[in-house]
């Protein structure tokens, strides 16, 4: 196997050197053991896509072992050294229509002049544990297809090598032997562990759990699958990747084998002088797209992977201590001034990125020796935690219960504003929606503005806006290069505040109930509220939004000056809801305050979390006339988040009208401020929930 490579990403604020790890992956060369099967690949286009790619007809329910061949007149290899030996320039793989998370693809030609030969650069086989776990049939040879459930494989070139105008994709499914298990994500936000839950399989008798993430580097593009775990069940924890740490009750390492890192972590690698923190000279190695699935399995029977996207959830999942950012911040194992112990928790996520939660006393978590304290500290939201001591010497203890007490009340106070939460849509059977296709498949019909980047987000948006029960995509997933529904949901509700009554739900679950002739795929939403009570509530928003623009916005005004009267006017009318950050932090109960998280709870209740905050900032610029998108993603200081981006003039620019308000700040501190901007304690990253995949870049701010 090859040395490790490694790449280091830098960060720097004001007080924060962060630098993010990347995997390293020992790469096996593809060996086809016996000629294959071969079928052509489709040249003749049928459709053209906005992304600037043409569609060949589908290839469907392919044998495993096939390969695509293709016409060459010349020397690939050659020519494939010449541009860097890297089969990307000819030919790339994909797992999605929107060709953002990365496959390979294994390109062999036995003489020039021969037909190319194609095949995913994919093993049926993992080792791992000691031990070689199957993910297809025995005896499939590496390179073989089904792996996934579909492949979107890009041609750049012609028969001669050279490079087309138009690159053209094809659609590629293989066969399988089990149906595809169809699987959740749920994050526990009190331990920081993952649940994954599928239902029954017919025909399996156990399920492999794996992870899997795209990989490109200088010579190869390609998706690294890891194992981790096999269960007999139809639910798998992350629990069972815990390692235990001998020298205390708080374990060494949560959630071990699902980091997407390799190597040192950002908190390793700032106490290691050896390391220079800088990029320049090193191999490129850059990975996307990490997803987790399961693999149904029954006698030599494989299923597809049943895959949810990980990209969005798994950084932030909790690994380890960062211990060397906890002796920055304060921390040691002996400590002679209770006053000293940090009120916050580093971690190193799943990434490798340092990160900090709230610190946390438990109850009886302070053991009174007699001048001296044994004392346990506890990371909000994670299983971590460590275990010290802290010596009395010319002083005289405090009482410990009032300590702790005050220590936690401290602790909150000092957390940041933060706590967005994670919506869902739940599925129904084919039975239940027998009577409502056609209302599904037609657009909705709602009084109220409708928002999206596309025409399958507005028509997702209307239906929700509308609260319709169930919503039909097949006219919109049939079209080339269409994106997910899940990308597109996801998108429609935090773009649109009419969309009121959807329920807060922890668990990412996005199941189409499909047709019993497979031709139309449909979902099915459920709405905490009744078409009276979402009626009311949207006719209160809108006409409280049209009577602050008639207050504050004149017609004479700049999209600049709209944007400041606007957030000037919601920090001075909206409080902060503390209450409902809490229950979402601890596990609790929040339908209840489901109105924290949408616009209404800003501009009716007045009272509101962050997305809350950015929802109604949205209502109130669109309806201003000012183009204007909710964010979302995570701020390093403190955890998820959602924040404004406003087309002024042309030109995007950030406004985060929740820190804006922030007591004790300086008021104004984030409107209309480029992305570079945010910076120490206002660091972020931005996730790709808000908007289009491909479409995130487009809004940076200069």
């Amino acid at each position: 196997e090859p040395r490790p490579r490694r790449r280091a990403l830098v960060t720097v604020g004001a007080s924060v050197l962060a630098v993010a790890l990347l995997i390293t992956v020992a790469i096996v060369a593809i060996r086809l053991f016996a000629a294959p099967s071969t079928v052509a690949l489709p040249t003749a286009t049928v459709a053209t896509a906005a992304a600037d790619v043409a569609y060949t007809e589908p290839l469907s329910g392919l044998d495993r072992e096939v390969s695509l061949t293709f016409a060459a007149d010349y020397d690939y290899a050659a020519r494939t050294a010449a541009e860097g030996g890297n089969d990307a320039w000819a030919f790339s793989l994909y797992l999605d229509p929107l060709l953002t998370r990365l496959a390979g693809v294994y390109v062999s030609q036995d003489s020039p002049g021969a037909d190319l030969r194609l095949n995913p650069f994919e093993s049926s086989t993992v080792y791992t544990n000691g031990r070689t776990v199957n993910l297809m049939p025995e005896g499939s040879a590496i390179g073989a297809w089904g792996l996934q459930p579909e492949y979107y494989l890009v041609r750049k070139i012609d028969e001669h090598g050279e490079l087309l105008e138009t690159p053209v994709v094809t659609k590629i499914s293989a066969q399988a032997e089990l149906d595809s298990a169809t699987v959740s994500a749920e994050v526990d936000p009190t331990n920081g562990t993952l649940t994954l839950s599928w239902d029954t399989v017919p025909g399996a008798t156990r399920y492999v759990v794996v992870g899997s993430t795209g990989v490109k580097t200088d010579d190869r593009d390609y998706r690294h699958y890891a194992v981790f775990g096999e269960t007999t069940e139809t639910e798998w924890n992350s629990m069972l990747l815990t390692e235990a740490n001998m020298a205390s009750a708080y374990p060494a390492t949560q959630n071990a084998g699902l980091q997407l890192y390799d190597g040192d972590s950002a908190d390793q690698m700032f106490a290691d002088p050896a390391w220079t923190f800088t990029a320049e000279g090193l191999p490129k190695y850059e990975q996307s797209g990490f997803a987790w699935g399961v693999i149904a399995v029954g006698d030599n029977n494989y299923s597809h992977i049943g895959e949810v996207d990980a990209s969005s959830l798994a950084g932030p999942l909790p690994q380890r201590t960062a211990m060397n950012a906890m002796f920055e911040m304060g921390f040691a194992r002996s400590m002679y001034d209770p006053e000293a112990i940090p009120r916050s928790y580093a971690f190193t996520g799943l990434d490798g990125i340092t990160r900090l939660t709230q610190a946390r006393i438990p109850e009886n978590g302070i053991e009174d020796h007699g001048g001296e304290w044994s004392v346990k500290l506890e990371a909000v939201g994670t299983m971590l935690g460590e275990e010290f001591t802290v010596y009395f010497r010319d002083t005289e203890a405090p009482d410990p219960a009032a300590f702790v007490e005050r220590f936690n009340a401290e602790a909150t106070s000092l957390t940041p504003n933060t706590g967005l939460a994670d919506y869902a849509v739940i599925s129904g059977s084919p039975e239940e929606i027998a009577e409502a296709f056609e209302l599904a498949s037609a657009p909705a019909d709602t009084k109220y503005p409708v928002y999206g980047s596309d025409e399958y987000v507005k028509f997702i948006a209307g239906h929700l806006v509308a609260g319709s029960e169930f919503i039909d995509v097949t006219d919109f997933q049939s079209v080339p290069g269409a994106q997910s529904f899940s990308d597109a949901y996801y998108e429609a509700y935090y773009q649109n505040p009419y969309a009121v009554g959807v329920p807060i739900d922890r668990a990412v679950r996005f199941n189409p109930v499909i047709g019993a002739d497979r031709s139309r795929v449909i979902y099915r939403l459920h709405y905490s509220l009744d078409d009276s009570e979402r009626s009311q509530m949207q006719q209160a928003l809108a006409d409280r939004v049209h009577a602050v623009i008639a207050e504050v916005v004149s017609d004479d005004m700049s999209a600049s000056e709209r944007a400041v009267a606007l957030n000037n006017w919601l920090i001075a009318h909206t409080e902060y809801d503390y209450e409902a950050l809490a229950q979402s932090q601890t596990g609790g109960e929040i339908a209840s305050l489901a109105s924290a998280w949408q616009a209404n709870g800003a501009l009716l209740d007045l009272l509101a979390v962050c997305l809350g905050y950015a929802q109604a900032y949205s209502a109130l610029m669109n309806e201003a006339g000012v183009e204007t998108y909710v964010v979302t993603g995570e701020v390093l200081s403190g955890g998820s988040h959602a924040w404004n981006k406003v087309n002024i003039d042309g030109t995007w620019l950030s406004v985060d009208p929740t820190w804006n308000d922030q007591p004790g700040s300086a008021a104004n501190s984030y409107l209309l401020i480029h992305d570079s901007q945010f910076t120490a304690a206002a660091t972020r990253f931005e996730d790709v929930q808000w908007v289009r995949d491909d479409l995130v870049s487009s809004f940076a701010t200069p």
